[in-house]
């Protein structure tokens, strides 16, 4: 068994066609195969299975590590990252379908800046939100000159946390293919910004957006409640991104939670919905819409999926989940803008309720959900290997094929096969 083991390794740099047939070929040869046609197909089988095994150990062997052959890539070349393939690059930095695009690891610091004009699997990435970011700051200077945003606190509370979610998502794209290290930092910011602009969208559906009936079922208790489901969402985030878990449980841990706590804060909306209709609710609706299709692409992997390596630079499913992201900040913020302004509207009668909390009030627990989220995001840097690269430990999100040697690989093919020998003697 361990000679067999040391055959598979040294087949390491070779090209997946030749590890397939040699590995094949090994153990076909070594197995002795009934005559009868039944018994051979059952054989083909398992033989098959162990294939399949042998080809995603070695697509996932090295992964994790930074491959030698990133070396050869020229970072002066402008079009060097088109030469950078999956494989040269930490497993945690790379996308579902994506094959090339990929920046270099390790560089230094105003390399990464470059990625915005650069081509590379980032670059759309950092503009879908970068665009917005700027956008919506000249939207609130904007704000500020018609309105005065201390007493219509929903609209300047929306704004700003789109501010921030778009920022925070456009910095965590340009800098987080550094290391692996880095990756997880920094994406830990950019869901800073995805709870800030949940916390900021969910108050405003219910302090300035609701019906007065809805609010008053509650009333600012709303704000408690929000608040730690925003904090329940955060931690959730960092469950993902440095927790045991493989990537797929990541995604679902992130898309379910988040998701859940989100429908909460729309339930306002959908209670006015069914009550009233009136011309705001045009913009409320195409916010869900977009807010509903931007997991769905970022979760089907669409269309890269279907045609791996066509949209490693251009249309790949986290640019256009992206920019449903950034049209769903754009359609809330025009929203609540026009339930602030519009005379005799929703916020008017809710600001008139007794309890109905005031811009100093929103700042206290504004401030508390940043305090919390800040310090978790210092403790889980303990959890991150700190050596720049993606380790082969537990705490790797892909620790499932990290922890996948080929001996076990062996071992359990070769059960297989005595078990069905032993079946059809």
């Amino acid at each position: 068994m361990d000679e067999q083991s040391n055959n598979l390794t040294s087949y390491r740099n070779t090209s997946r066609r030749q590890l397939f047939q040699t590995v094949f070929d090994h153990v076909e040869s070594k197995t002795d195969k009934p005559a009868e046609c039944e018994s051979t197909i059952k054989l083909l089988k398992i033989l098959n299975y162990f294939k399949e095994c042998v080809f995603n150990l070695f697509l996932h062997e090295n992964s994790c590590n930074t491959s030698q052959n990133a070396n050869n890539v020229d970072s002066k070349n402008f079009y060097h990252a088109l030469e950078n393939s999956w494989h040269n690059v930490p497993q945690c930095c790379t996308e579902p379908y994506i094959l090339k695009g990929y920046p270099l690891t390790n560089m230094p610091w105003r390399y990464y800046i470059k990625l915005l004009w650069i081509p590379n699997n980032e670059m759309l990435n950092i503009w879908t939100h970068l665009i917005p970011f700027f956008y919506f700051i000249w939207m609130l200077l904007n704000f500020n000159q018609e309105l005065d945003l201390v007493k219509t606190w929903p609209l300047f509370l929306v704004t700003i946390c789109a501010i921030i979610l778009m920022g925070c998502s456009s910095f965590a794209h340009m800098f987080h293919s550094r290391s692996c290290f880095y990756h997880r930092s920094w994406f830990l910011i950019d869901y800073i910004g995805i709870t800030a602009f949940a916390f900021g969208s969910t108050v405003t559906h219910f302090f300035a957006c609701a019906e007065v009936s809805y609010y008053n079922s509650f009333g600012w208790y709303n704000l408690v409640i929000l608040t730690l489901i925003c904090c329940a969402g955060y931690l959730c985030f960092t469950i993902s991104k440095v927790g045991k878990v493989t990537v797929d449980k990541a995604r679902s841990l992130k898309l379910w939670s988040n998701g859940l706590g989100y429908f909460h804060g729309l339930l306002p909306l959908f209670n006015r919905f069914y009550i009233s209709e009136d011309p705001v609710i045009y913009y409320h609706k195409v916010h869900i819409l977009c807010m509903l299709f931007a997991p769905i692409w970022y979760a089907a992997d669409i269309p890269q999926k279907y045609w791996p390596g066509r949209f490693d630079i251009v249309g790949h499913s986290h640019q256009i989940f992206h920019v449903f992201g950034a049209l769903a900040c754009y359609f809330d913020i025009q929203a609540v803008y026009s339930d602030v302004t519009r005379p005799n509207g929703h916020w008017a009668a809710l600001e008139t309720q007794g309890d109905y909390p005031s811009l100093q009030l929103i700042g206290t627990f504004s401030f508390l959900l940043l305090t919390f989220c800040f310090c978790l995001f210092r403790y889980c840097l303990k959890f991150i290997p700190p050596l720049g690269e993606c380790q082969r430990s537990n705490q790797c999100i892909c620790a499932s094929f990290c922890s996948f040697n080929i001996t076990e690989l062996l071992q359990d093919s070769k059960s297989k096969i005595d078990q069905e020998n032993t079946k059809l003697l």
